[in-house]
């Protein structure tokens, strides 16, 4: 979808990747640490391919009833091109939108 999507537009690139074998997980960390952005979703393989890119990084909060240990971290001490989603007033906000 993303591919389809977006191909086309500045500054978005899709690796051409052997399909027919599986990547090792050393082989998606280097491609995940050389992205300009991530969307960050808690574990630290995806926390340290988000630190090493730098660029932008979005991570959501507020997605559950019970926080996370990470998020709890995050929300405190994010580096500071990290930008934290909260899903619940994004639902919020939504939610209004198609009301009215």
């Amino acid at each position: 979808w993303c591919e389809e999507k977006l191909s086309g537009q500045p500054d978005v690139y899709f690796p051409k990747l052997n399909l027919k074998r599986k990547n090792t997980p050393q082989q998606d960390f280097i491609l995940l640490s050389q992205m300009n952005h991530s969307i960050f979703d808690y574990g630290t393989f995806g926390y340290w391919t988000a630190a090493l890119a730098g660029g932008i990084t979005m991570v959501a909060t507020n997605y559950s009833k019970k926080k996370h240990q990470s998020e709890a971290a995050i929300v405190r001490w994010s580096p500071k091109n990290w930008i934290k989603v909260d899903i619940q007033q994004l639902l919020k906000t939504n939610q209004s939108i198609n009301q009215a």
